[in-house]
C-alpha cells in the first residue's frame, strides 16, 4: 500500500472514530425531560341499536314437538309484525332454539321450556326504540317474550377515537408549554407518548376501569381518553 493510501485510511478510521465516539458521548448524556398527562373528552350520541330479546314456549313432557311448531308459528307472527312496523329482514337475527328442562316440588322433570334468542341492529333507533318500549303488538298475538334489552353502539367509533388521540396529545404539549413557560426553560421535540385506555360512559358518569369501560346503555354517551407524553427541555 503507498504512503498516500496508508494516510487517507489513516484519517477514514479518525472521523469514523470520532463520529462514533460524538454519537456514543450524546447518547450516554442525560436530557432534562418533562412528563405531562393530556386529556381529552367528547359527547356523542350513537348511531346503531342493538335490541336483543327471547321467545319462549313452555310444553309438558311429550309435547316437545309441538311446542317446537308453536314457536315457530309464534317466530314466523313476529318477523312478519317487525318487517310491518319498519325493520328490514336484513337487520334481524335469529339463533336456534334451546330446550331446558323443568323441574316439579320432587326435583323430577315435569316439562320444558324452549327458548328461541333474537337480534335487531338497525340505525333506524326511533322505530327500534318504539317497538321495543311498548312491545303491544307481541303480547296481543299470544306471544311470550321472556326478556328484552337495548344496547347503543357508534358505526364511527374508530374515527372519532383517532381524533380525541389528537386532541389529547395537544393538550399533553400546550401543558408542556406553559410549564416549561414557568420555569424558564424551553420545550423540545416529543421523545415518547403512552395512550391510555378509552373511557366510554352515559353522561355525567364517575365509572373508570384500568381496562377502559364502554358502557352501551344510552344513547348519548362520553368518551374520555389520557396521553402520557415526554419531552425535551432545553
Amino acid at each position: 500500500m503507498k504512503t498516500k493510501d496508508i494516510i487517507i485510511f489513516g484519517v477514514c478510521i479518525l472521523i469514523a472514530a470520532l463520529v462514533l465516539g460524538i454519537f456514543f458521548y450524546k447518547a450516554r448524556t442525560p436530557q432534562n425531560t418533562i412528563r405531562v398527562t393530556g386529556y381529552a373528552t367528547q359527547g356523542f350520541e350513537s348511531d346503531m341499536v342493538k335490541w336483543s330479546f327471547a321467545v319462549s314456549r313452555s310444553v309438558g313432557l311429550k309435547d316437545i314437538k309441538t311446542g317446537y311448531q308453536l314457536l315457530t308459528q309464534d317466530m314466523d307472527l313476529l318477523i312478519t309484525d317487525l318487517e310491518m312496523n319498519g325493520i328490514d329482514t336484513s337487520e334481524i337475527s335469529i339463533q336456534t332454539p334451546s330446550t331446558q328442562p323443568q323441574y316439579n316440588r320432587d326435583g323430577q322433570i315435569s316439562g320444558y321450556n324452549i327458548r328461541q334468542n333474537i337480534f335487531v341492529i338497525s340505525h333506524n333507533l326511533k322505530t327500534v326504540e318504539k317497538l321495543a318500549l311498548k312491545p303491544d303488538f307481541i303480547y296481543e298475538k299470544g306471544i311470550i317474550m321472556e326478556y328484552s334489552n337495548l344496547e347503543y353502539n357508534y358505526a364511527k367509533i374508530a374515527d372519532l377515537k383517532k381524533e380525541l388521540l389528537a386532541d389529547a396529545t395537544k393538550d399533553a404539549m400546550n401543558r408542556a408549554l406553559e410549564i416549561s413557560k414557568s420555569s424558564g426553560a424551553k420545550l423540545g421535540k416529543m421523545v415518547s407518548a403512552r395512550q391510555g385506555v378509552f373511557q366510554i360512559t352515559e353522561p355525567y358518569s364517575t365509572e373508570v376501569s384500568d381496562y377502559g369501560v364502554y358502557s352501551t346503555t344510552t344513547k348519548k354517551k362520553n368518551i374520555t381518553v389520557t396521553v402520557t407524553a415526554s419531552f425535551i427541555i432545553k
